[in-house]
């Protein structure tokens, strides 16, 4: 009997730890994930925003990191002792304390992104509003309204979000927020040719580079995917990668298109970045995949590609009569291979004509 109740007794501490697990994974998935042990705060009279606020002891991996962020406070009953530290708990507005659920954080997310032509003592007047029962003076009443007139605001991408500093058991201490930027990778550059040969099958130096860079706008690193379409209502891409931006960081990114089986015509290629947030695009503009042969881009191969070839020949990068669209073979200089490649394709054209 007893070894029953022995065994009894594991599984039970065993559901239980499973039961811990799983709820210690939830609550470090919430979005945006932050840190579930406390944290230290300091702050001083900012200009900009009431606070000037630097977090320290956060663990790397979450949303917040040790930095300076713009403050705010939601919290008058206690004044807050400057340039020491304190300890916190973060909570996302999104989800806050049960100790400030009664507070409209959505209105006050709405003051956040929308305090342009705002002193930063409006703003802090405003969220008193909301958070202290404070009544709005002639100023701010707008900005009262409009937040109160927008009750399903949601900030995105671009925006900030108000992280709850909660106290922790300190009379110095009040309970204060940090604008946290949210996740914001753009695409800002790209480099692509107009054209590009249709048979890479036969020239395969022809297939096009195209470079697209992109930039971590936001406050938080991120781990993106970048995407590169050539008709996005097809969903036909040329290819989607990785890249970890840290903030305010840039990267290149060069996808190889082989335009080997991509029937000939206009596409319009277009990048998209993607985050765990949502995802930016960016139209990087038209290009032409061509006929072989085809050197001016009519459609058709035929006696005036036979001329732009023999005015280029024996051209290299750098000479006066360099074409790169006659040099069909993508070796570098303009020869009689190039004029094989015009004579085997010769006649052909595109029916009806796309480039028309």
């Amino acid at each position: 009997m007893k070894t029953k109740h022995i065994v009894i007794v594991i599984l039970a501490l065993l559901m239980l730890s499973s039961t811990t697990l799983l709820a210690t994974v939830k609550a470090s998935a919430a979005w945006p994930n932050l840190p579930l042990t406390t944290v230290q705060l300091t702050v001083v009279n900012g200009t900009g925003s009431y606070f000037i606020s630097t977090l320290s002891g956060v663990p790397v991996g979450f949303a917040v990191s040790n930095g300076v962020y713009p403050g705010w406070c939601v919290d008058t009953s206690t004044t807050m002792t400057r340039s020491v530290s304190h300890n916190v708990t973060l909570y996302s507005s999104l989800s806050p304390p049960a100790a400030l659920s009664g507070i409209n954080w959505i209105a006050i997310n709405y003051i956040l992104n929308h305090d342009q032509g705002f002193s930063m003592n409006d703003v802090q007047q405003a969220i008193w509003v909301f958070t202290d029962g404070y009544a709005p003076y002639p100023a701010i009443q707008a900005l009262v309204n409009a937040a109160n007139a927008n009750p399903t605001y949601d900030p995105t991408t671009g925006e900030v979000l108000a992280i709850i500093c909660l106290k922790q058991n300190d009379p110095h201490a009040q309970n204060t927020i940090i604008a946290l930027g949210l996740h914001d990778v753009i695409v800002t550059n790209t480099i692509a040719p107009s054209w590009v040969y249709q048979d890479i099958l036969v020239i395969p130096h022809d297939c096009v580079n195209i470079s697209v860079t992109v930039d971590n706008m936001g406050a938080s690193s991120e781990d993106a995917w970048v995407t590169l379409y050539y008709n996005t209502t097809s969903n036909q891409t040329i290819g989607a990668y990785p890249v970890d931006l840290d903030s305010e960081q840039n990267f290149t990114l060069v996808f190889v298109w082989n335009t080997a089986w991509v029937p000939c015509g206009n596409y319009t290629l277009t990048a998209v970045v993607t985050t765990p947030t949502g995802s930016n695009t960016f139209t990087v503009g038209n290009m032409v995949v061509r006929l072989v042969g085809d050197v001016n881009g009519d459609g058709r191969v035929d006696l005036k590609d036979i001329a732009l070839v023999a005015h280029a020949f024996g051209s290299t990068p750098g000479s006066p009569n360099w074409n790169p669209a006659a040099d069909i073979n993508g070796d570098g200089t303009v020869n009689m291979q190039d004029i094989a490649l015009v004579a085997r394709h010769f006649g052909q054209q595109l029916s009806p004509n796309p480039f028309s």
